[in-house]
């Protein structure tokens, strides 16, 4: 019976995250798998989805050390137990998910002797503020763990191109374009939630996400703010928790916006909130492919996004919502505003996005792995 090991950072609430815990809770009920998943501790401000995984009976198990942050000694005590853990679990397949568990995990995999490895790019781990150093460490890295890979999936046709770009990407043959799925029916056609704090006659302009740097949080406030000035009857709803949540707080006060601007934290019941939007909202300064534009597009809703790496490859420009340039709130604004002075467009765009969502579909992405897994897995096997 083929045995699936998943490494990843950890266990955050994040799209990445819920990919690794669908495609798991998909293996245990597959008949011939078994499945496991190791993660570095998850801390709270994080959010996090131990108690989902538990909750699906998914084999779990936590290695010390592993972290999002480079710390020659953790990282090496990381690599040390992903080691020891993956010859003792002896998995026929290990897969990695982000950027720290993909160098150390699949390092890790190849001196244990796996037959088959596989990366999973929710993402590159590249960035604007990085340091020369940390980046061509970063894209060597990369390039030399890419060579250890059997396969290497990249959830959006831009990372790839990206990929390529920057130098990481040595064989394009090895990568192949795996979208993060959703369950498209879990958005389609809810009840719609009241949102305490919002009148029914308000405009709602919703996102779903972390409060980090990299979804870029007081654009969503600034963007809000000179809405406002134009559409005083709207009010913006961030759906999420993290780091920034204290600054997202004094910013808010800093500009009056107590009632403009609700930050709801985590919540379960996304699908139902969503039902309540007029649009999506997305201020990413960086991206694989999130998987809240597709939840959006599931539940008719147009959505205005920067246009950063995957994002455009699930807005298509004009016909199902607006993309524009990253740190660009203003720009932001003349979207949102434009769709809430225009409904009957919002509705035609949300009704495009409807029409194509299902290539982003939970069904589709499992299909497609359990494929690769197959494949590969007989590749390897002895004539």
């Amino acid at each position: 019976m083929p045995k699936v090991l998943h490494i990843i950072t950890k266990l955050a609430v994040g799209g990445a995250q819920e990919t690794v815990i669908t495609i798991a809770d998909a293996l245990q009920h597959t008949p011939g798998f078994s499945v496991i998943i190791a993660s570095g501790p998850t801390t709270q401000v994080s959010g996090s989805l131990e108690d989902v995984v538990k909750k699906k009976r998914i084999p779990h198990t936590l290695i010390l050390g592993l972290q999002n942050e480079i710390s020659p000694f953790q990282n090496l005590a990381a690599l040390y137990r992903l080691y020891r853990f993956i010859k003792n679990e002896k998995p026929d397949i290990v897969s990695t998910h982000s950027s720290v568990a993909g160098i150390l995990g699949r390092i890790a995999a190849k001196l244990a002797g796996v037959s088959v490895i596989i990366h999973t790019v929710h993402g590159w781990g590249l960035r604007d503020d990085m340091s020369w150093l940390k980046k061509k460490l970063y894209i060597f890295l990369e390039r030399w763990c890419g060579r250890l890979s059997d396969k290497v999936i990249v959830v959006s046709r831009y990372n790839l191109t990206k990929g390529i770009h920057e130098g990481i990407v040595v064989d394009p043959k090895k990568y192949m374009v795996i979208h993060s799925g959703i369950d498209v029916a879990a958005f389609e056609n809810r009840r719609r939630k009241k949102i305490v704090g919002i009148s029914s006659h308000q405009h709602i302009v919703g996102t779903v996400g972390r409060l980090t740097l990299q979804k870029n949080p007081l654009d969503f406030i600034k963007t809000a703010e000179i809405v406002y000035k134009t559409i005083p009857n709207c009010c913006f709803v961030f759906v999420g928790d993290g780091e920034l949540r204290t600054t997202m707080e004094a910013e808010i006060i800093k500009r009056n916006l107590q009632k403009r601007v609700l930050l709801l934290g985590f919540r379960s019941d996304v699908s139902e909130l969503m039902q309540h939007f007029d649009m999506f909202l997305l201020t990413s300064l960086w991206e694989g492919l999130p998987q809240v534009i597709p939840q959006a597009m599931a539940a008719s809703k147009p959505v205005v996004s920067t246009d950063v790496d995957g994002n455009k490859e699930a807005v298509t420009d004009g016909i199902t919502g607006f993309l524009v340039p990253p740190n660009r709130p203003d720009l932001l604004a003349e979207k949102v505003i434009y769709l809430l002075k225009h409904p009957k467009i919002a509705k035609k765009m949300g009704a495009a996005g409807k029409k194509r969502v299902q290539q982003f579909s939970r069904s589709r992405m499992l299909h497609q792995t359990l494929d690769l897994y197959q494949e590969l897995l007989t590749s390897k096997k002895p004539l």
